[in-house]
């Protein structure tokens, strides 16, 4: 699955981001391979997931509903080492016929706030 399409695929992005030594963004990068799309809902455009990716950064976790498999969702909020890089996910995943829009800030908080405390507790902190 490409970054693009799943919520844990999405958290690679979530760090900060350097610039490689030619000048390219990893994002950019794996943009320039061609984005598949898996689903209708698949950000599947350079910009659209430039966008999510964003949103993602600023909100502090990722969702996915329907954008890799059919009737499926997922949000997921990254575990950081020291140095920003993701090492790991919480992740709650649900069939869309539980997923509630209304819910969604929510349920992001839960797994944004549980991974920074496991991350928290991992640094000693």
């Amino acid at each position: 699955m490409g970054s693009g399409a799943g919520s844990t695929g999405r958290l690679s992005t979530f760090q900060p981001i350097p610039r490689r030594p030619w000048g390219r963004r990893p994002v950019e990068e794996f943009i320039g391979h061609g984005l598949e799309s898996y689903s209708e809902s698949t950000p599947a455009e350079p910009d659209l997931l430039r966008a999510e990716l964003e949103r993602v950064r600023a909100d502090g976790y990722a969702v996915n509903r329907n954008q890799y498999r059919p009737d499926v969702c997922a949000l997921a909020a990254a575990i950081l080492d020291e140095s920003g890089t993701p090492l790991a996910a919480v992740v709650i995943s649900m069939p869309d016929s539980r997923y509630d829009a209304e819910r969604l800030p929510e349920w992001g908080r839960l797994v944004a706030d549980t991974a920074a405390e496991i991350a928290g507790r991992r640094m000693g902190t």
